[in-house]
């Protein structure tokens, strides 16, 4: 039996045809689409963190059913990857699992390797919400009046190049499967055209503009097809199909090589320091607020914070707040990778032993501070300045830390207790102080 996956970095080769560039006549105002990385990095507990963050925004009522997914989603992973070498090999007990079982688990395997990968691209793509938060209305010439789920990309991600003014639509799959490979465009080009072209160029039900489209299809061979396919291709990859805003569809990459990876750069206007430690480079970016709040929801959910979770659905929602005496009190944590803020109720988390969901101080500040101004004021600016930690996943290398971070500044802190019991406390006059 295979070794358990459990610290070693895997790296996943992506292409990006020249066939999977889907041409639109349209040319968005302000946008360029960002460079495909050619081999995305996937740490073990950073992608169960991308993981932990997807589940929470596709199901935002319940902290216990996304913890309880992650959960399992997590430990299927770690029993069928390999952990010897830098590929992404999944082991012989990965025939074993049920059909049904284990399509569900590459589905939600996908979905955080599509997390990851959107975070790669330069500049990144960090901030999100569920699609169907946000279209919840007919592309244009559709017959119906709301799309149904099975037309519709999974995500809604902020398009870093647009002054926080455009979204980006994002389908992700996920495949366990038999003889697939990386020369299998249509895995991600049929998704493109099914969910993501139609909604390209129309706008969000909050006015922002869609002004570009992507389908990544993260695919892994089955041990037991591998034996004996003469088809070469690597046994874990990710095709990618995006729109083309050319008449003549360049490349936007092509089949990669292992070990061919792009250094994450910083977006203009980036510093080389992070007042929270971990060395990180951040840059600050104005995100649409309508996606702030569901990406910030999902993120202190997971950090254990009731009360901030009602205060967003209140400004989301624009319900009257009736009185102002609510408070959440937050603990910290230290890590070697920085520091971080959670709610300071530990009795009942529903995390495994040792894990701890939180979000990085400095972020932490600039997002609390500005919804305790929405609910004082009763008005919602277009944007939110926040920061975007540029090369989260390169500090996790360098320190050799299992902690884990994204790059909104939601992490995964394994086997650190706070350091500080409710240091810090949130309030709507005052917010994080």
């Amino acid at each position: 039996m295979s070794a358990p996956w459990l610290f070693r970095t895997k790296i996943v080769v992506v292409s990006a045809p020249k066939k999977n560039a889907i041409p639109c006549k349209h040319v968005p105002s302000g946008f360029a689409e960002p460079a495909i990385t050619t081999a995305l990095d996937v740490p073990p507990f950073r992608l169960a963190l991308a993981i932990a963050k997807m589940q929470a925004l596709v199901h935002p009522r319940s902290r216990l059913i996304s913890i309880a997914l992650v959960i399992s989603a997590s430990a299927l992973t770690r029993a069928i990857v390999d952990d010897v070498g830098t590929g992404f090999d999944l082991a012989a007990q990965a025939d074993d699992l049920e059909v049904t079982a284990r399509s569900s688990l590459a589905g939600a395997v996908g979905v955080g390797i599509c997390h990851l990968f959107m975070e790669s691209l330069t500049p990144s793509y960090s901030f999100l919400d569920h699609a169907a938060n946000l279209i919840a209305k007919p592309p244009k010439k559709s017959p119906t009046s709301t799309p149904p789920p099975s037309t519709l990309g999974d995500f809604i991600y902020a398009a870093p190049t647009t002054s926080g003014l455009g979204a980006v639509l994002v389908e992700a799959k996920g495949h366990f499967s038999g003889d697939i490979g990386i020369t299998n465009t249509a895995l991600a080009r049929r998704p493109y055209i099914d969910q993501v072209k139609r909604y390209v160029h129309d706008t969000t039900n909050t006015g922002l503009p869609i002004v570009h489209g992507y389908s990544v299809a993260f695919g892994a061979r089955l041990p037991s097809v591998r034996s004996w396919s003469s088809k070469p291709t690597p046994n874990a990859f990710i095709v990618v199909a995006q729109t083309s805003h050319h008449s003549a569809a360049g490349a936007v990459g092509g089949p990669a090589t292992p070990g061919r990876k792009r250094t994450p750069s910083a977006p203009p206007g980036a510093t080389s320091t992070n007042p929270s430690g971990g060395g990180r480079v951040r840059s600050t970016v104005p995100v649409p607020t309508s996606i702030a709040l569901a990406n910030y929801r999902a993120a202190f959910m997971l950090a254990q914070a009731p009360v901030i979770v009602d205060m967003i659905d209140i400004a989301r929602d624009g319900r009257e707040l009736i009185g102002s005496r609510v408070s959440q009190r937050f603990s910290l944590i230290e890590s070697d990778i920085g520091t971080f803020v959670r709610g300071a109720d530990e009795a009942e988390d529903a995390a495994p032993v040792g894990v701890r969901f939180g979000v990085e101080a400095h972020v932490a500040i600039q997002f609390l501070n500005a919804l305790a101004s929405m609910l004082r004021t009763g008005s919602r600016p277009p944007t939110i300045d926040l920061d975007v930690q540029v090369n989260a996943n390169e500090s996790d290398e360098r320190t050799r830390s299992l902690d884990a971070v994204l790059g909104d500044g939601l992490a995964m802190i394994l086997g650190r207790k706070p350091t500080k019991q409710n240091a810090l406390e949130w309030s709507i006059d005052s917010g994080l102080s």
